[in-house]
């Protein structure tokens, strides 16, 4: 069982706070909504993730390894070792089209034509196929609304995936982005959101899915 007391302490510990009454202030809940995470050993992991935005998502799953974020985490934007992206039309980055991938992104896979909006330079993300505008809530709040991705084409995903990891996910009849687990049933895997709150996870047949991207990274729009 995961040791959530202890995540608990640490964050509090983070924020130096000295008082259970100054840490459920900051987390905006009440000393006894804070006794009770306490007492049943749980918390509220959507509302920790977004008020401890600096603090390794790993470490708020597991209470394990480091619990800050290091510089050039791959999952959470821009960091200081890399500097800023950068946006140019000389063709130096990977391509950003402005398009949500949910609703248009068969525009890029099917129209060649297409040409992106600008590119992104950012060096921890060059490796990506693109760039793309992400709608809905599913994976609040590691990846809002409004967001946008950097996306790279998996070929051989059925072979090998890592469980647990996000991927943009395209079928005959929709777009999604999601973590992939394995599925109850041979043949299928489990989609699962972030946000389980207002979102289920659902199982899919593998063979419904006709491409998978890996999402490498995830920022705010920077134009």
């Amino acid at each position: 069982m995961i040791d959530k007391i202890k995540i608990l302490n640490e964050l509090k510990r983070l924020k130096k706070f000295s008082t259970d009454a100054e840490f459920a202030a900051f987390l905006e809940i009440s000393p006894q909504n804070l006794s009770n995470w306490y007492k049943r050993n749980t918390f509220n992991e959507n509302k920790i993730v977004k008020l401890f935005p600096e603090v390794n998502y790993s470490f708020i799953r597991t209470g394990e390894g480091e619990i800050l974020k290091s510089t050039n985490n791959v999952v959470n934007g821009p960091s200081e070792q890399y500097g800023k992206p950068t946006t140019n039309q000389n063709g130096k980055g990977v391509k950003y089209f402005d398009v949500d991938f949910i609703a248009g992104f068969d525009i890029v896979l099917n129209n060649h034509t297409v040409t992106p909006a600008y590119y992104i330079d950012f060096k921890p993300y060059n490796k990506a196929d693109y760039w793309v505008n992400v709608t809905g809530h599913s994976m609040d709040p590691l990846i809002s609304h409004g967001d946008i991705i950097a996306i790279k084409k998996l070929n051989d995903w059925k072979t090998y995936y890592l469980p647990g990891e996000i991927y943009a996910i395209v079928t005959d009849e929709f777009r999604t982005i999601k973590k992939i687990r394995k599925g109850d049933n041979e043949g299928e895997v489990l989609l699962v959101p972030e946000n389980l709150e207002e979102f289920d996870p659902k199982p899919i047949s593998i063979s419904l899915i006709r491409d998978v991207y890996q999402v490498l990274g995830c920022m705010k729009k920077i134009i």
